[in-house]
């Protein structure tokens, strides 16, 4: 068993000190943040010491007069990218998907994806990352609801990047059904509205995007890969994370072929703070 996420804040709080002083900016936003807004500052700490842990060596990116994207990754291989985080609210979630909060495994019921809220909270960050100059933008979202890896999995990261798929059968014979999609909660691509048949890249402000469950002890990350950002992420700086990509893009025939980094999950780190 890895840390708690109490541990992992507290020790977020003290790395603040020592790296910044007391009193301090950064020490004492993160203090409100924590008081104001629990779950963003807990999802803030996890997130930074699971970069740590994975070897992204992160730094405090935010400034205090322009704010700005939350980390600096100085990772030991490949080059430097931010990651700027948001917390998906528990009581949010549940309301978004209808995931109740019993976690009694016998109890079942219905939920639905989450992809309309997801693109949503996507591009209310393209502002912010807009500004964050050459260098790659992760945006990590992030969620401590207990059954958020039911949509939060890889077919969640799918469809982000496609949009729910539909499956589409020809009355003239059964057994061919295909999966299609129409694009709608895309957050990378939308059809080109003087030609349907071409696709045209949106948001490009972010490279990737992650889907992070955090969990009591660990942090489940997967993410999807922008096919034609602002700024290219070289998928070799997150060699532990499962990531989402386009082998083609443009596509061709208008088929979309999605590929993992990863064929499965990888074990998922436990937390552990962060050393001072």
């Amino acid at each position: 068993m890895g840390d708690s996420i109490e541990q992992v804040v507290d020790r977020h709080a003290r790395y603040l000190e020592k790296t910044f002083g007391n009193p301090s900016w950064q020490l004492k936003l993160f203090v409100e943040r924590l008081n104001n807004d629990r779950e963003a500052a807990r999802a803030e700490a996890v997130i930074f010491a699971w970069l740590h842990q994975v070897g992204k060596n992160p730094k405090i990116n935010e400034k205090a007069d322009t704010g700005g994207v939350d980390f600096r990754c100085h990772p030991e291989m490949g080059g430097e990218f931010l990651v700027e985080v948001t917390s998906f609210k528990i009581d949010a979630l549940s309301s978004a998907s209808g995931l109740s909060m019993n976690l009694d495994p016998n109890i079942g019921g219905f939920f639905t994806n989450v992809t309309p809220e997801l693109r949503q909270r996507i591009a209310r960050k393209m502002d912010q990352l807009s500004g964050a100059g050459q260098l790659p933008r992760i945006l990590a979202i992030a969620s401590e609801h207990p059954k958020v890896g039911l949509v939060f999995d890889r077919s969640a990261v799918v469809n982000l990047l496609v949009s729910d798929w539909k499956f589409w059968t020809p009355l003239s014979d059964p057994s061919a059904s295909v999966r299609v999609t129409d694009l709608k909660n895309s957050v990378f691509f939308r059809r080109d509205e003087a030609n349907p048949s071409l696709l045209r890249p949106c948001r490009r402000s972010v490279s990737a995007v992650l889907l992070a469950c955090i969990y009591s002890h660990r942090v489940e990350a997967r993410g999807v890969i922008h096919p034609e950002p602002a700024v290219r992420l070289d998928i070799s700086v997150l060699p532990e994370v499962p990531l989402l990509y386009l082998t083609e893009w443009p596509p061709r025939d208008g088929i979309l072929k999605p590929a993992w980094t990863l064929p499965s999950d990888p074990p998922f780190p436990d937390h552990r703070r962060v050393r001072i």
